[in-house]
């Protein structure tokens, strides 16, 4: 039993003092180190890892006292993690440690590392380019070229590296489809934002080809069976025209292929008094295209030209003629005086806000030369400014955030290797991806331009203005739903249809899926206190939801059909003119206890469950990891799944013979309770009493002897380790900040940012605040760190055991 105390110590599971947590675990004498942990490691690894072995090259033994260990924390990481997880000793090694020692020496080792975290002085963390991800590359473009596209929809899948979010540099790799697929976005999103004018205008007969004999501009004749090609430039995918124009009072048909597939065989028109043409109309994408006009009949026909034009309105709607204009500088189809400086100047207005600092000549230069070449091959005036345009979004400089290379300090005190500022540039754009997952704004722009936004106090009131725009609920959204694992609810996280097909909708699951969102949205927005996450007397849901929780009944209306069963009764749930508002609900007795903070949160409780059942495994591991950063390991390769079949048994006891397995008691001896204490939730979050016609049994008792009951009593036995699970908290906040994967060196950072949040109040957006103004959010390394191509370990997914 002592090692299983010892590892609920480390979850802060016990009620111990408000500081418990993993740095507890360190001996007070300086010798256990050299007592107790390093003899066991000599025994378990001593075989590979001697120091006295010449062939040894992972030499962590070599540390004698503890405070060799600060020589190489890295390693030393890696020492827990590989015991953690059961990689080392090999498996084909005869002595292994128990799984009691694995945790007992690994928790001890980060222990150690964390107390002793800040001791050498500011850590920046490393730095590394990184690609805009698909949320924020839809954003960016949205910003830069003011239309709502979305193109990235149809982009790889981003994976989620580091601390489980997909903004992760390290795992933010390039693919040639994903290339592919920035090149037909560029098109797509630049035709949609510059206007360009419509195709409308006659190909000559000398522009035929085979060119005539004795360059006239006249009619062409065309001899029966004889063909013709017209070479076409389409700039923007339409339906377009294409009318063979016939010498006046001339008759007869012509034929049309269009880049060598037969359109068909038009008869010219009677106009009465308009020269007859023959026309169709097709749909063109962008790009050259040519079209072969053959003489079907058995005379000559009188050719001439070819007229083409489409059917795009005269004049674009409102929203794209406000984008034009603003890329521009000038309305719909008007030019400037001088095309090339007017194309110069938008170009350099685009690549700035594009590249997310101030450009350089050269830099617009490049861009010039573009649109120089297609000015020179006689495009419009816009498809030029276009294609260069094109250059600025397939730039590295827009697709990667990069930051300007680490020379020497500004300031001669950060010698030495100290961290220094990063430039009000750099820093608007880590601002701006933190909290709307886009580029800057033209406020985040002049307070950079200005070195303004260095300044703590300015850091801070922009903080509280862009929480106020309505970007951040991107934040929300993208965080919450990644740190909770409810972002694929209604997606890849659904419950089994066959079974549950009368108690849900589509439009539920999307509720059910927007709800942590709006949650988290809340405690930003409102600025509440910290502890609110683990317990409040409100719930924010909407009037689906409030319906689904069976906190107020539904209107009479939507109740179904008398007859019905209840379940099936509920129209409700696919009501398509149901508010789909999300609002406050204060909560009282029975009610608070039952949804109160995140443990309430229906989508949380499907994630947290099989698509046909509940799991008190599952739910309990979610508790452990995403509230208390607790980290679950997978089970042993030999324990097989617990199975829960038609056979005999609840759930609870086969969980209770399941921990008999020694190699199963340790893990599941904390899962289990915390996840009984949820189980009088469904797999959809609704509240139940019995399953299957018996009572549910929601009672718990954790490894020190303390019972509890029901969500109400989690809530309190978490209430007690506060200060663990807002450590977790800010932890997941600053890997998502930084877009990188925590070190060891993050540990003091994390403590400090916790530490400043509480003395400012312990709200959300003071944990926000201290995270913007900590060490490795506004300061960078004066040695660069080296591109990482490894991708991140997979977080480990639950079975049985």
């Amino acid at each position: 039993m002592r090692f299983v105390a010892l590892f609920a110590l480390a979850c802060g599971l016990l009620p111990v003092g408000p500081t418990a947590g993993a740095a507890e675990l360190q001996p007070e004498s300086a010798a256990h180190y050299a007592e107790s942990v390093r003899p066991k490691l000599v025994d378990y690894c001593g075989d590979c890892h001697a120091p006295d072995d010449e062939d040894n090259h992972v030499d962590f033994l070599a540390a004698t006292t503890d405070a060799a260990i600060n020589d190489d924390r890295g390693l030393w990481s890696s020492v827990a993690e590989q015991l953690r997880n059961r990689t080392m000793p090999p498996a084909d090694a005869a002595f292994q440690p128990t799984e009691d020692e694995r945790r007992e020496l690994a928790d001890w080792i980060d222990g150690y590392l964390r107390a002793t975290a800040c001791e050498r002085g500011p850590y920046a963390g490393p730095v590394v380019a990184r690609r805009l991800n698909r949320q924020e590359y839809d954003n960016t473009l949205r910003d830069l070229l003011f239309v709502d596209l979305r193109p990235a929809e149809d982009f790889p899948a981003d994976g989620a590296g580091g601390e489980g979010f997909d903004n992760n540099g390290e795992t933010l790799f390039s693919s040639p489809i994903l290339l592919e697929r920035y090149l037909a976005a560029t098109a797509e999103v630049l035709d949609a934002a510059i206007s360009t004018p419509r195709l409308n205008h006659t190909i000559p007969p000398a522009d035929f080809l085979p060119a005539p004999a004795d360059d006239a501009d006249g009619p062409r004749t065309l001899k029966p069976g004889e063909t013709l090609s017209v070479p076409l430039t389409v700039y923007v995918a339409a339906d377009v025209t294409v009318a063979v124009k016939f010498e006046r009072d001339a008759a007869g048909s012509v034929s049309l292929n269009m880049d060598g597939v037969p359109i068909g065989t038009f008869p010219a028109d009677d106009a009465g008094g308009v020269p007859p043409r023959a026309k169709a109309t097709m749909r063109l994408s962008r790009g050259d295209h040519v079209v072969e006009v053959t003489n079907p009949g058995e005379a000559p026909l009188r050719i001439a030209g070819v007229g083409v034009w489409d059917d795009r309105p005269n004049a674009p709607g409102d929203e794209k003629a406000v984008a034009h204009e603003r890329l521009l500088g000038l309305p719909p189809y008007e030019r400037p005086d001088d095309p090339r400086a007017g194309a110069r100047e938008a170009l350099a207005r685009l690549a700035r806000r594009a590249f997310r600092r101030p450009v350089d000549e050269a830099e617009v230069d490049a861009l010039m030369t573009l649109y120089d070449r297609s000015a020179g091959r006689g495009d419009p005036w816009e498809e030029s400014v276009k294609l260069a345009a094109r250059g600025v979004l397939l730039s590295p400089k827009f697709l990667f955030r990069t930051e300007p290379p680490q020379g020497a300090p500004a300031d001669e005190e950060a010698a030495g290797g100290e961290p220094r500022l990063v430039d009000d540039h750099a820093l608007a754009s880590r601002l701006s991806y933190f909290l709307w997952a886009s580029m800057p704004d033209e406020t985040l722009f002049e307070l950079a331009d200005a070195d303004r936004l260095s300044d703590p106090a300015v850091l801070d009131a922009q903080v509280d203005r862009m929480l106020a725009d309505p970007k951040a609920a991107e934040f929300a959204e993208h965080f919450a739903g990644q740190w909770l694992g409810t972002r694929d609810v209604g997606g890849r996280i659904a419950p089994d249809v066959n079974r549950f097909r009368a108690i849900f909708s589509d439009e539920l699951l999307d509720d059910l899926n927007a709800q942590p969102t709006e949650w988290f949205l809340y405690l930003l927005r409102e600025d509440r206190p910290l502890r609110e996450v683990i317990d409040a007397d409100y719930v924010i849901l909407n009037d689906r939801l409030s319906w689904h929780y069976g906190l107020v009944e539904p209107p009479e209306k939507l109740r179904g059909d008398a007859g019905r069963t209840p379940d099936r009764g509920k129209k409700w749930m696919h009501e398509d003119d149901v508010d789909p508002t999300f609002f406050r609900f204060d909560l009282e007795g029975e009610d608070r206890a039952r949804r109160g903070g995140v443990l309430g949160l229906g989508g949380v409780l499907l994630a947290s469950s099989y698509s046909q059942r509940t799991s008190p495994v599952l739910r309990g591991a979610w508790v452990l990891e995403t509230l208390i950063g607790v980290k679950v390991p997978s089970p042993p390769p030999d324990v097989p799944e617990l199975k829960v079949g038609r056979d005999k048994g609840t759930v609870r006891e086969k969980l209770a013979r399941h921990r008999e397995d020694p190699a199963c008691y340790a893990c599941h001896n904390l899962m289990d309770p915390v996840g009984f204490a949820l189980d009088n939730y469904d797999i959809l979050g609704r509240w139940r009493t019995e399953e299957g016609g018996a009572p549910i049994d929601a009672s718990a008792t954790l490894p020190d002897g303390e019972e509890f009951e029901g969500p109400g009593g989690l809530r309190r036995v978490l209430l007690k380790q506060e200060d663990r699970v807002v450590r977790h908290l800010a932890a997941k906040l600053l890997g998502y900040a930084l877009g990188r994967s925590l070190e060891d060196g993050d540990d003091c950072t994390i403590d400090r940012v916790v530490a400043e949040a509480r003395e400012n109040g312990g709200t959300t957006r003071a944990l926000v605040k201290a995270i913007v103004r900590s060490v490795p959010f506004r300061m960078i390394a004066r040695e660069p760190a080296p591109p990482t191509h490894e991708p991140a370990p997979e977080a480990s997914s639950e079975t049985g055991s």
